[in-house]
């Protein structure tokens, strides 16, 4: 098989003008506690991170760090506030910018990942090579070789954060279509999980579907001739700086994530070259799980 296939496909920051995204931070004054009270409204359909600078400051202290980060589920929420710093008058102003996604996860480094096949599938494994990126670190991705029509699973459980489902034919193993079918999850941690290549109509998932890990996503789509086919998998998570010197466009970068895996004979990160055989047990699937979850899960199963 081949290690060094090499995939198009550009990673693009999400950094934006607030003005682009249906995200809110404004204020109030609550008289009785002499405090303006900072709520903000995310009315997007996902996690999104909030950055308020404050241009003027003066005679009021914020009850929380400034600059403000946060990252804000859809729904509404009182972020912080500014009380008065002794008996003069205070004034500020502010401005804030969104960016799409979760900033400076905390990654889950102990999260062991599944082969994203069917449990006792063996697949070979390929490095994946990118033409393009803007990511801040060494790109690093995986081809997994596949079948036509092989159920392709979730590696981890999380969100399902976005589906393109085009109809382009990938026969070419050495490039992949910018256009390339994918799906994104987005996990408990933050980072995201991509999967490309995946037969045309054949995603069995849909935007704003909460998967568990092992849970078929799509079918492996045409990649070559001779009716193999080809799944790219990478990671990716963003981090957000702010700094004066910078102009806010260069705030976030994204990265690439090398995660490790276990499969019937192996645990760590996959060797380009090696075949392996897919496990998916209980154990693996409720690794994120509370003692109830995995409770209540384990009594559905059975």
């Amino acid at each position: 098989m081949k290690n060094a296939l090499v995939l198009f496909f550009l990673i693009i920051p999400y950094q934006v003008f607030a003005q682009s995204f249906n995200v809110e931070l404004k204020y109030s004054y609550n008289q009785e506690r002499e405090q303006y009270v900072f709520q903000a409204i995310n009315s997007e359909n996902e996690d999104m991170t909030v950055v308020a600078i404050f241009d003027k400051l003066y005679n009021l202290k914020a009850d929380v760090r400034l600059p403000f980060i946060k990252t804000l589920s859809p729904g509404m929420y009182n972020v912080f506030t500014l009380s008065q710093a002794n008996s003069r008058n205070g004034d500020f102003s502010y401005k804030y910018y969104v960016y799409r996604g979760v900033a400076n996860p905390n990654i889950n480094e102990d999260y062991r990942y599944l082969i994203p096949v069917s449990n006792g599938k063996k697949v070979g494994v390929g490095k994946l090579n990118f033409q393009k990126s803007d990511s801040e670190n060494e790109p690093y991705g995986l081809v997994f070789k596949v079948s036509l029509g092989d159920t392709i699973t979730a590696s981890r459980g999380g969100l399902i954060k976005s589906i393109v489902d085009v109809d382009v034919d990938n026969t070419d193993e050495i490039n992949l279509s910018i256009k390339s079918n994918r799906i994104t999850i987005q996990h408990e941690d933050g980072t995201l999980a991509h999967y490309s290549n995946f037969a045309v109509g054949s995603s069995l998932v849909e935007k704003g579907d909460f998967i568990l890990a092992g849970d078929p996503i799509a079918k492996a789509g045409q990649g070559s001739s001779e009716g193999g086919s080809s799944l790219y998998f990478h990671m990716t998570y963003m981090t957000l700086d702010v700094r004066d010197s910078r102009h806010h466009r260069s705030w976030s970068e994204w990265h690439f994530y090398k995660p490790k895996f276990i499969t019937k004979e192996h645990e760590g990160e996959l060797v380009p070259g090696v075949t392996y055989e897919a496990l998916i047990n209980s154990d693996l699937i409720t690794q994120e799980m509370s003692k109830g979850e995995k409770k209540k899960y384990l009594k559905k199963k059975n």
